[in-house]
């Protein structure tokens, strides 16, 4: 499509180069739909960290689409205590289990996560399980 695009483009013929610009856009679109799709499913939990600068981080607890906590914290205090798993243990025990299925309503929310951790410098891994186990 974007040779047929170019070849239009070339041809002085803005009408048809501009519907191929219309057809790549809306084939980008579905594809990164699927991505975020994809992305929530699999990852229906998940911690993210966001440096701020001078040994400062955001910590995110997200699950599928919603953001469950947020909160600053000196790198220091992170790494010296147990505080991380004590946040997922509590803000996952807060929660029902949800459909594997995801709604449309859901998918705009999962856009903003997914888009922001892929324009920043965050990063991100899926919780493990048996840190979400009650015994564990």
């Amino acid at each position: 499509m974007n040779n047929k695009m170019t070849d239009a483009a070339e041809k002085l013929d803005f009408e048809t180069a501009s519907r191929y610009r219309d057809y790549i856009g809306a084939v980008k679109s579905i594809i990164n739909r699927e991505k975020v799709i994809r992305f929530t499913g699999m990852n229906n939990n998940i911690v993210i960290v966001e440096p701020l600068g001078e040994g400062i981080i955001k910590l995110f607890l997200v699950r599928r689409n919603k953001v469950l906590f947020s909160e600053k914290y000196y790198i220091e205090a992170v790494n010296s205590s147990n505080i991380l798993k004590q946040i997922i243990k509590y803000f996952h025990n807060e929660i029902t289990d949800q459909s594997a299925v995801i709604a449309k309503d859901e998918i705009d929310e999962a856009q903003i996560i997914y888009s922001h951790l892929k324009s920043s410098n965050c990063k991100y891994a899926v919780i493990p399980k048996q840190w979400l186990d009650h015994d564990g």
